[in-house]
């Protein structure tokens, strides 16, 4: 199933404090008490982006589910401008419905935001210093200097993550709305994935490529970001009897257990990617205790470039399934 992204989570602008979503937020399933997560956070998404103006896109989302937003309404946004900087901005967003609120965000926003943006402006400055001084006999420059981009990445990791997408068979259980994913077998497979009983179960990753199917190509960039706040709460924290490698239930089953999100942390480390394509997301469960878990994912581009990190922390309640639990 595809949609338009821009019918579902456009938003009208009331006034620079409020802004009203122009339709109802979806939920993941019938059985769902409450529109999907991801659709939330991607709607605040949009709404801080409008909020912030042009050039502006998120660097992090930090945000707290309060309770269930309703699927038969749409949803009201107020807004609070915390920061106007040159490069940086901030917005806390407030959701509201019938009067209540559901879903608290804080978003920071930055100028520029591409790794890559930055090493071609680097690679041109080099450039025209070099022509400076082939026709320049003069030695001195006042040029300040640039200095080159850095960075560094994990490297993509996970059982099953060295699998092409192309190679892999659509994983109908876990797709909605427009969501794609393709699962290798070692998401449901105990037996060719026994090595991990060796292995701290904080320490056992998954992976799996996603994407989103849409009627029209993306022309606004906001929608990039609207995109990935959708993939951003897709399934990896029911995935946690899988991370637990408990036996005798069926891995392909989605529902073993009660869970639900309580906080959901994006971190944007660059704007470099297209939700259209396969993306590839790696998770893991860091910590869990007090009937919750802390999962980390990590998504890569198409071009394997680290471009998003997401922290949740999940309630979860195993009903006495986690006895099993290879510890």
């Amino acid at each position: 199933m595809s949609f338009s992204l821009e019918k579902l989570f456009e938003v009208t602008k009331i006034s620079n404090e409020e802004y009203r979503g122009n339709e109802p937020l979806l939920k993941p399933s019938k059985a769902s008490r409450g529109a999907y997560g991801g659709n939330i956070a991607a709607q605040a998404l949009l709404v801080a982006i409008r909020s912030a103006g042009e050039g502006f896109t998120p660097h992090s989302l930090h945000s707290h589910f309060v309770r269930a937003t309703k699927s038969d309404r749409v949803v009201v946004w107020k807004v609070k401008e915390i920061n106007n900087g040159n490069n940086f901005k901030n917005r806390n967003l407030l959701a509201y419905q019938d009067g209540v609120i559901t879903f608290i965000a804080n978003v920071s926003l930055v100028k520029n935001n591409s790794h890559a943006r930055q090493v071609k402006i680097y690679e041109e400055y080099q450039k025209k210093r070099a022509e400076k001084h082939a026709d320049d006999d003069d030695d001195d420059d006042d040029t300040p200097p640039m200095a080159k981009p850095f960075g560094f990445q994990p490297p993509i990791s996970g059982a099953g993550a060295q699998i092409p997408a192309s190679e892999l068979p659509l994983d109908t259980r876990f797709n909605f709305g427009a969501l794609e994913s393709r699962s290798p077998p070692e998401m449901d497979d105990l037996i060719i994935t026994k090595y991990e009983d060796n292995i701290a179960p904080s320490e056992r990753k998954l992976s799996l490529y996603i994407k989103l199917n849409l009627d029209s190509p993306i022309k606004d960039p906001a929608y990039q970001f609207v995109g990935m706040g959708v993939i951003s709460d897709y399934y990896f924290l029911s995935r946690l009897a899988r991370i637990l490698r408990i036996p005798g239930i069926d891995m392909r089953n989605p529902v073993h257990y009660m869970s639900l999100s309580l906080d959901h942390i994006v971190y944007f480390h660059d704007s470099d990617f297209d939700v259209t394509k396969p993306l590839q997301l790696t998770f893991r469960a860091v910590r869990c205790a007090n009937n919750r878990v802390l999962m980390e994912a990590e998504i890569y581009n198409d071009k394997g470039v680290h471009v998003v990190t997401i922290m949740q922390e999940g309630l979860v309640y195993f009903n006495g399934i986690e006895a099993e639990a290879k510890l």
